[in-house]
């Protein structure tokens, strides 16, 4: 039940964090809106990781 609610978690991060790139004429804005969105990500996989039941059990 927690690593489904763990997973939904994960899919809303990927969804709000995909809602945020947006289409932009600029070749350099783009490269920084990828750089951002790959932070973001990069924060919300570390959250799910501390957030895992498995992390206790190292």
């Amino acid at each position: 039940m927690a690593s489904q609610r763990l997973h939904r978690r994960y899919l809303q991060v990927l969804l709000d964090l995909s809602s945020q790139i947006v289409s932009i004429p600029s070749k350099s804005m783009v490269y920084y809106d990828l750089i951002g969105f790959k932070d973001h990500l990069l924060q919300a996989i570390d959250y799910i990781e501390d957030k895992s039941p498995e992390k206790g059990s190292d």
